[in-house]
C-alpha cells in the first residue's frame, strides 16, 4: 500500500485539486483509492465529489491536559478548593464513505474525512484520528492519498511522516516560492520522497522556472491557469486538463503506484 501526502505551506495553490485528479487516476487505472481530508478545519473533498451522507462518524476525543500528565494513573485538577474530573473531551468527528461512485465516473473510492468542532483546539489530534481511519490492507493495488491542511505545523508534519511520498504544491508568486522553501527544507530534512508541482504557472515564468531549478529532477510539472477546473468544482465534476493529466500520469509512475 502507497500513501501519498498532497502538501503545501500556502493555501489556495490546489492542494485539493491534485488529491481529486489524482485519485480519479489511479482508481481509472484499477487502483483501490482511498481518499482522506485531512485539512480538519476547512474540509471540502466532500463537497466538491458530491457527498451529503456519511456511512460512519466517529467522535475524536482527546486528553484535555498536556502530553506530561498522561504518565499519571489518576489525575485530579483542584479548583478554588474543588476537584474538577478529568474526562475525555471531544474535540471532532471522522466520517466515513465506503464504495462511493463519483458522479460521471465508473468506479468507487473511499473517503475519509476530518472536521475539527467550531472553536475548538487540537487539530492536530483530529488529523491524527483520521489518519488512522486508513486502511490496514497490505494490497499492492492500493493507494491512500492525503489532502492535508496548509502550513508547516503539527498536522502536517503528521501527514508527512505517514506518508510514503510527498508532493509538493506552490504557484507562481514570491510567496508561494518562498512557502515552498520552508516546506522543502523540512521534506528534505525527514528525507522524505518528493515531487514539486507549481500552479498557475503561466503567471510568472521567472518564477516558475526559479522553482524547477531548485526542484531539479523532482520536479513533476506546471500547471497553467484555467476555468474549466473552477467549471470542475461547480459541477462536482473530476477536474481534467491536459497538464493535470500529464501531472498525474507521471505521479503514478514516479510512486510506482
Amino acid at each position: 500500500m502507497k500513501t501519498i501526502a498532497i502538501i503545501s505551506a500556502k493555501g489556495g495553490v490546489g492542494k485539493t485539486t491534485i488529491s481529486v485528479a489524482l485519485a480519479d487516476h489511479l482508481a481509472r487505472n484499477g487502483k483501490h483509492v482511498t481518499i482522506i481530508d485531512a485539512d480538519v478545519n476547512a474540509p471540502n473533498v466532500a463537497a466538491w465529489l458530491g457527498i451529503k451522507e456519511w456511512d460512519e462518524t466517529h467522535d475524536v476525543k482527546i486528553f484535555p491536559l498536556p502530553n506530561k500528565y498522561k504518565r499519571c494513573d489518576n489525575p485530579i485538577v483542584i479548583c478554588n478548593g474543588e476537584e474538577i474530573p478529568i474526562t475525555l473531551e471531544k474535540r471532532g468527528t471522522v466520517n466515513i464513505k465506503n464504495d462511493y461512485q463519483p458522479p460521471h465516473a465508473d468506479y468507487t473510492i473511499d473517503v475519509i474525512s476530518g472536521d475539527i468542532a467550531k472553536g475548538k483546539t487540537g487539530s492536530g489530534k483530529v488529523v491524527e484520528s483520521v489518519i488512522n481511519k486508513q486502511p490496514r490492507t497490505k494490497d499492492e493495488q492500493s493507494v491512500t492519498i492525503l489532502d492535508t491542511a496548509p502550513g508547516t505545523g503539527y498536522p502536517v508534519l503528521t501527514a508527512i511522516s505517514k506518508a510514503d511520498h510527498a508532493i509538493l504544491i506552490t504557484e507562481a508568486s514570491p510567496l508561494g516560492l518562498q512557502d515552498l522553501q520552508k516546506l522543502l527544507s523540512i521534506v528534505r530534512e525527514k528525507q522524505k520522497e518528493h515531487s514539486i508541482i507549481t500552479n498557475y504557472a503561466d503567471t510568472n515564468t521567472a518564477i516558475t522556472q526559479e522553482i524547477q531549478n531548485i526542484a531539479g529532477k523532482n520536479y513533476l510539472g506546471s500547471i497553467i491557469f484555467n476555468n474549466n477546473i473552477r467549471r470542475a468544482l461547480e459541477q462536482k465534476m473530476i477536474p481534467r486538463q491536459d497538464d493535470l493529466d500529464n501531472i498525474c500520469k507521471e505521479a503514478a509512475r514516479r510512486i510506482n503506484a
